[in-house]
This record gives structure tokens, C-alpha cells and sequence, in this order.
């Protein structure tokens, strides 16, 4: 007898010590998950980081007059604003393009900061792989990222004229600089800023784990690896999802490797030692933790939390988006499938005079009439914010989406009643796209046409429904062509400032003006203020259109002051996106 239970104890406390091998096992990769995902939004962010800091110093070089020589570079990036985000860029060169005798352009070294010796400081650069990048930044609207297996080449050629020492793709930044006018070939702005970002120094600024051990992080671009913090041979097996995201050129993706996790598994031996003596309490407590960490697991993971808007239960843009893209795989062939895209019309009011609680009241009010009304074989979603998405299939002719149009809005005319007893009204405005028969779409498709044609829906006062249209995608076009030729234009010196006199009616004396921009495009002529000024609200460009006429205005009523002797008052009109931004005040 003694004999079966030493082995019964024996055999309880090996199956303890198992367990909680695996229940450490499954601790430590939720945490080094966590882990890998902070880190990997953080070097994301240095990344960033480093190429706001390039289109920074690009602004800062556009503003000052000429080309800078390398000791004024070199003054220019430790003074500036960006200093701290360039700390991980570790070579800065500014290139420009010299007509040569026969009528082309020669690319030619400026200056350069952070280059070895030998620098070819004013000498012509012959580099397929840096005449690639300085074309990429014709229309560019910010920082063009090279990483390819000619960058390492390009910045060689650039600040040593020597072969690369290393086969590790590099990554290049290349920024146009906007105080000079576009040449007549393909070449774009006639100077360039172009950065090498060390990832190497980047990494080592991340934090490690708590005993010193490095977490195992790639990064790639364009599917091609960069640098890692461990040897490519060490890293192991790909551990939990990448951070993806695209900036200019290049997909970039961080991911975590198994490599870098620690397991601590002291308390198993410390189990399996206290298990001999307590055989049948630890093995009832492991089977009960396993059990419970396993249900954990499965929650945290669970398809449904993943895909679902946790506020109103309906489908979060994930789940929508891929319901959508297979409904529209598998439609029949005379199907028709309309997108609904609904934005409520006044949730930020109801934000900001009774609170984010109130507001998320009103969502889920807003989610439970929607799916009151909506069919079987519909599905419907919480794309984001205040905006809600349904998809209706089984429709014979885009006429059939109408009706239901109408149900969503006449079922958003029933007041919410919230917990403290009062009642808000919301409105919405409702965009409608279309696939049918043959045609050729997908859910980002169809999603952005029925975003546009809802916009429509509130510049006509809100509260309706508006059909996508091409029309539409052509307006999209146009305003994206407007903000990327605005951007060109505030650099390139094209907004001009006209002032309108203000006559004192008892005097007859003009004493004031009011400062009216007006846009000179070298192509197009005179602009008018109504074409461009509402994409410049939009896009955030306001805010350096308007210190650009205040600082004109400024500078003009100061001249007219001195030529005339009197006090002259020009008026500037202020859009409300300068009145909120930090900097106003330091620009006044």
C-alpha cells in the first residue's frame, strides 16, 4: 500500500509539474505577445518619427534663401525643430540638379552632414539608383522612402564615392525642397534632401525585457529584411501578428520572432518538490488553473471579440469588411448588392454638451434600430466613430435600395431615451454604392464610393440619401489633385495676397484693408480663394496658408505705415482650424 501511494504521489505531482509547465508557457507568450506589440508600435513610431523629422527639415530648408553649405547643414539639423526625431538618421545630404551644356540636368552633391571623408561636396553624382529617388519626389506630398538593393549605392556614391561595405538593404529618405521652381524634364524640384536611417541605432533605444534579454524583433520593407535585433539565424519561428503599416514606397512590417521569449519556470520545480508531499491538492489546483487559463485564452482570442464592435454589438470594420468582400464573391450573377454608409449628423454635439457616455448611449440606440430593420440575409456593422455601414443583398435593381434607405433614416427619427432619463434626436446621412451582374469590385471599393456619395448627402443639408455616381470619383480626384498642387504651391511662393480697401464714409480716406489670397498657379492662372480654400480646411494645409498671410499682410502694412505716415489696419481672416492649433499664438 505504501508502495501505490508513493507512486500514486509520485505520478499526481508529475502531472502537477506538467501542467504548470504549460501554464507558464501559455503566461509568458500573452505576455511577450503584449510585449512584441508594444515594441513594435514603438519602433513604428520612431520610424515616423524619423520621416516627420526629414519633412520638417525640408520645410525649414524651403523656407530659408538658397542652398545651405554643409557647416549651415549641419547648424540647421541640431537647431531644428525635428532635431530630437533625426537623432536615428545618421547621414543628411541635400542633392540639386545643375543644368549641364547640353541643356540636362546634373545631380550634384551640396552639402552633406554625417558623411566619412571624401565627401564629394559640389562634384555631379552619376547614379542610376539616385536618379530614381530624386524623380520619385516630383509628386510627392512628403518624405519618398527608399529601400532597395541600390540605397546602400546611392548614399556610397553620395558622401565617399565607394562601393557599400555591407549587403544590408538601407533605407533612404528623399525630400523635395520647395524654394526653387520645377525644371522642364521629369526630374521634378531642382534640390532634394536625402536621409539614411540607421535602424541599428534605433534598436538601440528600445526597451529589452526585464532580465536584459532583447525581444526578437524584423523589421522588412516590401517584404525584404532590414535589420533585426537578433542573428537572422537565431530568431526562430515568427511569433503573433506583424505590425504592418505604408509610408511613401514602402510596406513596412515588424515582426516578432519566438526567440526573444522567456519562460520562467521556477514555480513548476517548486510545484513538483511540494507536489511529492502534496500530491492530490496540487494536482486538483493545476487542472483547475490549466482549465481557467484556457478559457482565458480562448476568450481573449475569440473570433467573435475580434470581429464584433464591443459597444453595440454589431460587426466592427474587420468583420465588415470581410463579410462584404465575400458576398461579393460569391453574388449571384443578376445579384445586385448595395453598401449603405450612414454618418450621424449630430453625435459630436451631443459629445461635447453631455458627455462620451451619453454619446456611446446614442450608439448603441442607433446600432439596435438598425438591426430592427435589417433582413436575414443583410448584414450591418459599426464602421467607426459614429458611422455605420449595411450591406444589402438579393436586390434585382439598384431602385431596391431606396426603400430601405428611407427605413434607416426614418428609423433614426425615434428619439433615443438615455439613463438619466432624457431624450436626444439624431439625424444621419446616408451614401449608397452598387455592385451588380459582372462588374468587377471589392469591399474597399465599394465602401469608399458609398463614403463619397455620403458626403454629398450632408452638403445637401444632411438628414437624406445620395447614389454614387462617377461624378463623384472624378470630384475625389480633383480636390486630391488641389491639395497635392497646394502643398507645392505654399513652398513654391505661388499664393499671393490682394488687399481690399476699406474707405472711411465721413473722411474719404482708405486707412484699412482686408488681406484677400488668391492663388497665382504658373499653368492655370489666378485661383480663386473658393477652389482651393475648403481642401486646405480639410487637409490641415490652413494652417500654413494662413501664417503665410498673416506674415504678407504683416510685412505690407508695415511699408504702407512707413511710406505714409499714418497707422494703416489690415484685417485677416482667421479659419478656425488656426484658432485651435498650439501654434498661433507663437506665430502672432
Amino acid at each position: 500500500m505504501a508502495v501505490v501511494i508513493v507512486m500514486l504521489g509520485l505520478a499526481l505531482s508529475a502531472f502537477a509539474w506538467i501542467g504548470l509547465r504549460s501554464v507558464e508557457a501559455g503566461q509568458a507568450g500573452v505576455s511577450y505577445d503584449r510585449l512584441l506589440l508594444s515594441q513594435g508600435t514603438e519602433l513604428q513610431g520612431k520610424i515616423l518619427g524619423s520621416l516627420d523629422g526629414m519633412d520638417r527639415l525640408a520645410r525649414e530648408l524651403s523656407d530659408a534663401p538658397g542652398l545651405p553649405s554643409s557647416t549651415e547643414l549641419e547648424q540647421r539639423v541640431e537647431a531644428t525643430e525635428a532635431a530630437q526625431a533625426l537623432a536615428s538618421v545618421s547621414e543628411i545630404a541635400v542633392v540639386e540638379a545643375v543644368p549641364d551644356e547640353e541643356t540636362e540636368l546634373d545631380l550634384v552633391l551640396s552639402s552633406a552632414v554625417g558623411a566619412t571623408e571624401g565627401a564629394r561636396i559640389g562634384e555631379v553624382i552619376d547614379e542610376p539608383g539616385l536618379d530614381d529617388l530624386f524623380a520619385a519626389t516630383e509628386y510627392a506630398d512628403r518624405t519618398v522612402v527608399g529601400a532597395s538593393d541600390v540605397s546602400a549605392a546611392v548614399f556610397a556614391a553620395l558622401v565617399a564615392g565607394d562601393p557599400p561595405t555591407t549587403t544590408r538593404l538601407d533605407v533612404v529618405l528623399a525630400t523635395p525642397l520647395g524654394n526653387a521652381p520645377l525644371g522642364d524634364d521629369n526630374i521634378g524640384g531642382r534640390s532634394v534632401v536625402l536621409g539614411r536611417i540607421d535602424l541599428d541605432a534605433v534598436f538601440d533605444e528600445m526597451r529589452s525585457i526585464d532580465d536584459g534579454q532583447r525581444v526578437a524583433l524584423q523589421v522588412s520593407a516590401n517584404g525584404a529584411p532590414l535589420v533585426s535585433t537578433l542573428d537572422p539565424n537565431e530568431l526562430g519561428r515568427p511569433f503573433g501578428e506583424p505590425v504592418v503599416f505604408t509610408e511613401g514606397t514602402i510596406e513596412w512590417s515588424i515582426q516578432g520572432f519566438e526567440a526573444g521569449m522567456v519562460v520562467d519556470h521556477r514555480g513548476s520545480w517548486v510545484a513538483l518538490v511540494a507536489g511529492i508531499l502534496l500530491a492530490c491538492t496540487g494536482g486538483v489546483f493545476t487542472v483547475a488553473a490549466r482549465r481557467h487559463a484556457i478559457t482565458l485564452g480562448r476568450l481573449e482570442r475569440s473570433e467573435f471579440d475580434v470581429k464584433h464592435d464591443p459597444l453595440t454589438g454589431l460587426l466592427n470594420r474587420t468583420g465588415l469588411t470581410e463579410e462584404l468582400e465575400g458576398i461579393i464573391e460569391h453574388r449571384e450573377a443578376d445579384e445586385v448588392v448595395a453598401v449603405l454608409f450612414l454618418d450621424l449628423d449630430r453625435l459630436k454635439i451631443i459629445n461635447d454638451s453631455m458627455g462620451h457616455g451619453a454619446g456611446d448611449e446614442v450608439l448603441s440606440h442607433v446600432g439596435q434600430r438598425l438591426r430592427s430593420i435589417t433582413l436575414d440575409q443583410d448584414i450591418i456593422g459599426r464602421f467607426g466613430g459614429d458611422e455605420f455601414v449595411m450591406v444589402a443583398r438579393g436586390l434585382r435593381s439598384e431602385d431596391d435600395a431606396r426603400p430601405l434607405a428611407n427605413r434607416m433614416l426614418e428609423s433614426l427619427r425615434h428619439p433615443a431615451v438615455l439613463s438619466d432619463q432624457s431624450t436626444q434626436m439624431v439625424s444621419g446621412s446616408i451614401g449608397i454604392s452598387f455592385v451588380s451582374g459582372g462588374e468587377d469590385a471589392t469591399a474597399e471599393s465599394l465602401l469608399r464610393d458609398a463614403d463619397l456619395a455620403m458626403y454629398r448627402a450632408k452638403d445637401a443639408g444632411g438628414s437624406c440619401f445620395e447614389v454614387f455616381d462617377t461624378a463623384l470619383r472624378a470630384q475625389a480626384l480633383a480636390r486630391l489633385e488641389i491639395d497635392r498642387e497646394l502643398r507645392r504651391a505654399i513652398r513654391g511662393g505661388q499664393l499671393v495676397v490682394h488687399y481690399q480697401p476699406i474707405v472711411d464714409v465721413e473722411t474719404g480716406e482708405v486707412d484699412r484693408f482686408e488681406a484677400l489670397v488668391r492663388w497665382q498657379h504658373p499653368v492655370r492662372g489666378m485661383i480663386p480663394p473658393g477652389q482651393f480654400l475648403s481642401v486646405a480646411a480639410e487637409s490641415g494645409l490652413i494652417v500654413d496658408l494662413g501664417e503665410h498671410v498673416l506674415r504678407a499682410s504683416c510685412r505690407q502694412a508695415a511699408q504702407w505705415s512707413a511710406a505714409t505716415g499714418r497707422r494703416i489696419c489690415v484685417s485677416v481672416n482667421v479659419a478656425e482650424r488656426q484658432l485651435i492649433d498650439s501654434s498661433l499664438i507663437d506665430t502672432m
